[in-house]
């Protein structure tokens, strides 16, 4: 086979591989994502609390109306120094409830007790935070052609990218004057963001 028609295979597989490249690339999404998810979590603590019994004293003694009206005075003393006991529920929200348990006599409180039973929300915010990167490969494989009008040369060449940014080319030529095969080697000299 003749050199001459070698390097116009060549130079026509070039062309081609350009072209399914720049079809690839425009189809491939290769960017970079950050998803940040928060999450918000309650959990319910129960708490139940017994105080001890305390015996308060009087605060305020107020004096009293007099009146003279036919009494029952047994009665009265009877009522006097009787144990009372009252509850009183007090609710908190939807959080829960808190019980007094009170007793009077003499017309004091002698006896206190609290029973609480309710739930303490405690929210936890929690943040997820993936980050993915996408880094351009180690090792490429390009293909691509120069065209120079004013000599009416036409030039196809494949490029190999190694780890360290050397990049090595390979192609052919094509002129009126004949052909040849190039070579050469470039490298980075700066990244630009």
């Amino acid at each position: 086979m003749n050199l001459k028609v070698l390097q116009y295979i060549i130079l026509i597989i070039l062309i081609i591989l350009v072209f399914v490249k720049v079809e690839t690339c425009n189809t491939s999404k290769s960017k970079s994502d950050t998803i940040i998810t928060i999450k918000y979590d309650t959990a319910w603590k129960t708490k139940i609390e017994k105080t001890p019994v305390y015996t308060p004293g009087p605060t305020k003694i107020l004096p009293g109306d007099t009146q003279y009206l036919p009494v029952d005075t047994l009665a009265i003393l009877k009522n006097y120094y009787n144990k009372i006991y009252y509850n009183d529920t007090l609710l908190i929200d939807s959080f829960g409830f808190v019980v007094y348990h009170d007793m009077v006599t003499e017309n004091k409180i002698v006896q206190r007790q609290k029973e609480s039973n309710y739930k303490i929300p405690v929210i936890t915010k929690t943040i997820e935070k993936e980050i993915h990167h996408y880094y351009k490969q180690p090792r490429q494989v390009n293909a691509g052609f120069l065209v120079d009008p004013l000599k009416l040369r036409l030039s196809g060449l494949v490029s190999y990218e190694d780890k360290k940014d050397h990049i090595f080319h390979l192609g052919v030529t094509t002129s009126q004057q004949g052909s040849s095969i190039i070579g050469g080697m470039t490298w980075k000299i700066k990244t630009i963001k």
